[in-house]
């Protein structure tokens, strides 16, 4: 039986909350390697080479992952990258080591059985300009896939939070800020069992904390947003043991 991809929350990051030792080849001033682990994918981690350069992170134990996302990189098409694993922080030839197709703005990848290994490494290999590697966030954990897929397509808004003022004469000034959207996901009917799942969501990134939403896995390097929610998730009792959703969120800036 074909398993039907349903959106998938990636809500739990071990990369920022359980990795006890993390590591790069290389880190440029002012650009850290702990800037990945912010809230803010603006902020990033700057190698100063491009021959191969890697990042690396020990969960502490043998954990299982089925996801990894890269945001805001700025690779060249002509780079090698691998996300490799391993029982030991030994890289010879690690248990697991996949070529990734290189996109532009975020890298990918899910895995639909468990791959549970302790070290974790993210090797980036050759290119062209520019002349050092750069990311913004890193997310290594699962996912959660609810039942049932959202009812009806996602609600997309496009926000521009500039602030228009006009003096006494009328002549106007613009403090301009970064666009964004916001995005509406509804489900008409959940099991009771999903809603324990999203509250267990929710307590952990409430409105403050950004993680990751793939809207549709089979297009996941277009439909995976960085988002922190804009309200609680909205949760109306039908009858028992069933539940209508919204979830409204907004894109990282």
């Amino acid at each position: 039986m074909v398993s039907i991809k349903k959106i998938r929350f990636l809500w739990y990051n071990y990369y920022d909350l359980v990795a006890t030792t993390k590591t790069a080849s290389s880190e440029a001033a002012g650009n850290p390697l702990t800037n990945i682990a912010l809230r803010w994918h603006t902020r990033q981690w700057r190698s100063t080479g491009v021959a191969d350069e890697w990042i690396k992170a020990d969960l502490g134990s043998a954990i299982p992952i089925k996801a990894f996302v890269v945001k805001n990189h700025n690779f060249p098409s002509d780079i090698t990258i691998h996300i490799q694993a391993n029982a030991a922080d030994a890289w010879g030839a690690p248990t697991l080591d996949i070529v990734l197709p290189w996109t532009t703005e975020s890298i990918v990848k899910f895995w639909e059985t468990d791959q549970s290994y302790q070290w974790w490494r993210l090797r980036m290999q050759g290119g062209g300009a520019p002349a050092y590697r750069a990311i913004g966030r890193i997310f290594l954990g699962s996912f959660y896939q609810p039942t049932y897929d959202i009812t009806r397509p996602a609600h997309h808004t496009p926000i521009d939070p500039s602030v228009k003022l006009y003096s006494s004469g009328g002549q106007a000034s613009v403090d301009e800020r970064t666009h964004y959207e916001k995005i509406i996901f509804e489900w008409d009917m959940i099991p009771a069992a999903d809603k324990a799942i999203f509250e267990s969501i929710f307590a952990h990134v409430g409105i403050s904390k950004p993680y990751f939403i793939c809207r549709t896995p089979d297009d996941a390097v277009n439909t995976t947003y960085y988002v922190q929610n804009l309200v609680d998730f909205d949760f109306i009792p039908l009858f028992h043991g069933w539940y209508e959703l919204i979830i409204t969120v907004e894109t990282m800036r």
